[in-house]
């Protein structure tokens, strides 16, 4: 659509599920956590969605800890768009929300 752009992907209910809240890279891991009850939302790129994730995740109770998850997508020139990713949203926001908010990485 002319002038759109993409959001964030969330499923219904992601905060009512305990525990903290894993930020991940599309929708498909949005579904793939939110099938077995894990709270998540998704950004629309490995550096995007970050003003997004901080009005949305301004109201989330301090307490519950943020993580984005980078995705293990290391290439053999040594970049690694998923980790660069990860640490770019998660200062943002950290920033934006005024709290501390986690990296983490899926086991190899």
């Amino acid at each position: 659509v002319p002038g759109s752009r993409h959001g964030l992907h969330l499923c219904g209910g992601w905060a009512d599920h305990p525990g903290p809240v894993f930020v991940v890279e599309g929708a498909s891991d949005v579904l793939a956590l939110a099938a077995v009850g894990v709270p998540a939302v998704g950004r629309p790129s490995n550096t995007g969605g970050g003003k997004e994730l901080v009005a949305l995740l301004a109201a989330v109770d301090p307490a519950r800890p943020v993580v984005v998850v980078g995705e293990n997508d290391r290439k053999p020139t040594g970049q690694w768009p998923g980790k660069d990713g990860a640490e770019k949203v998660a200062a943002e926001v950290a920033a934006g929300v005024g709290r501390d908010v986690r990296v983490g990485y899926p086991p190899a």
